[in-house]
C-alpha cells in the first residue's frame, strides 16, 4: 500500500515538473538565446560562430590523427567545458529574472516554485545534451579507430575493460556538468545580481578544481589523500579510469580501497545526490533574495 503511494506520488511530481510543466518553454528559450543568431544579436552570433569554428577545428584535428588520438582527451576537454558552459547556461535563471523585473510576474502565475526552478533547470540539461552529443559523436569515433595500446570493445590488457572505462568517464563528466548547473541554479535563485551568481560558482569551480587539489597534494603525500582526490575530482578520476584500463598487476588494484570494475559509480551516484539536494535546496530558498538579508548574514553582537 505504502510502495503503490509512493509510486502514485512519484508520477504526480513528474507530471506536475516534468511533463506539463509550463516552465518547460524554458528549452525554447534556451534555443532562442544560445542557437540563434540574427539582427539584435550579434554578440550570440559571434558566440556562435566561434563555437562552431572552434568545433570544426576539433573535428579537422580528430579526423587528422585518426587511429593515434586517446578518447579519454576529448572527455577531459568535455569535462573543463561543462565547468564554464553550465554556470554560463544558469547563472541568470533566477537572478536574471529579478533584473528583468519579470520575477514578481512569475510568483504570481499559476505555477509553483518547484515548477519554477525545475523548469529552469531543464533548459540547463537541454544545453548540456547538446554538447554532450556534440563531443559524443568524435569520442566514439576515436574509440573505434584508436590503435593505442588498449582496446575498445570485446579485449582488454587492463583491470577494467576500455569499453567500461569510456563509458563510467562519460557518465562522470555528464553528471558532473549537470551538478555544476543546479549549484548554479542554487545561487542564482539566491543572488540578487547575476553576475555575482557567475562569479561565485566560477570562484567555487577553481579552488575545487585546480587551488584546493594543487594544495592538498603539496601539503600530503599519503596515498589515501591520493585515493581521496581520485574519487572526488572528475578530472582524476577519468584519470584513474584511464590507467585502470591500460594496466592490470597489483599496482593499481591495491593503491585503490574501491575494486576497478565499481570504479566511476560513485562519482556518477555523488554527482547526481548533489544535484538532487541543490534544486531542493533552490526551492526551498527561492525567495531568499528578495527580502534585505545579506547571503551570508551577519552576526549581532548581543
Amino acid at each position: 500500500m505504502a510502495q503503490t503511494k509512493a509510486e502514485s506520488n512519484f508520477s504526480k511530481n513528474w507530471r506536475e515538473l516534468v511533463i506539463e510543466n509550463p516552465m518547460a518553454i524554458e528549452i525554447n528559450r534556451f534555443r532562442r538565446r544560445f542557437l540563434e543568431g540574427g539582427r539584435g544579436k550579434s554578440v550570440n552570433t559571434m558566440v556562435l560562430v566561434v563555437a562552431i569554428l572552434a568545433y570544426a577545428s576539433l573535428l579537422l584535428v580528430i579526423a587528422n590523427m585518426s587511429g593515434d588520438f586517446p578518447p579519454v582527451v576529448l572527455i577531459y576537454m568535455q569535462t573543463a567545458l561543462f565547468a564554464l558552459i553550465s554556470p554560463a547556461l544558469m547563472y541568470s535563471a533566477i537572478s536574471g529574472e529579478r533584473e528583468k523585473r519579470s520575477w514578481d510576474l512569475l510568483l504570481v502565475a499559476p505555477i509553483t516554485h518547484a515548477q519554477i526552478v525545475v523548469g529552469k533547470f531543464l533548459a540547463a540539461l537541454a544545453g548540456i545534451t547538446v554538447t554532450f552529443v556534440l563531443f559524443l559523436l568524435p569520442t566514439l569515433f576515436t574509440a573505434i579507430t584508436y590503435k593505442g595500446d588498449y582496446s575498445y570493445g570485446s579485449g582488454s590488457i587492463g583491470t577494467v575493460s576500455g569499453t567500461y572505462a569510456l563509458i563510467a568517464e562519460e557518465a562522470i563528466s555528464l553528471t558532473f556538468g549537470i551538478c555544476v548547473a543546479a549549484l548554479t541554479l542554487l545561487f542564482s535563485a539566491r543572488c540578487k545580481r547575476s553576475l555575482m551568481a557567475l562569479g561565485v560558482v566560477l570562484t567555487l569551480n577553481f579552488l575545487a578544481l585546480i587551488a584546493f587539489p594543487s594544495l592538498f597534494a603539496m601539503m600530503s603525500n599519503s596515498s589515501s589523500s591520493g585515493e581521496f582526490l581520485f574519487l572526488a575530482h572528475p578530472i582524476f578520476a577519468i584519470m584513474r579510469l584511464d590507467q585502470l584500463s591500460h594496466y592490470r598487476g597489483s599496482y593499481y588494484s591495491s593503491f585503490d580501497s574501491l575494486d576497478g570494475i565499481w570504479y566511476g559509480l560513485p562519482q556518477t551516484l555523488l554527482y547526481l545526490a548533489f544535484t538532487a539536494v541543490f534544486i531542493v535546496w533552490a526551492v526551498k530558498t527561492v525567495n531568499f533574495a528578495d527580502g534585505e538579508k545579506k547571503f551570508i548574514p551577519r552576526k549581532i553582537n548581543a
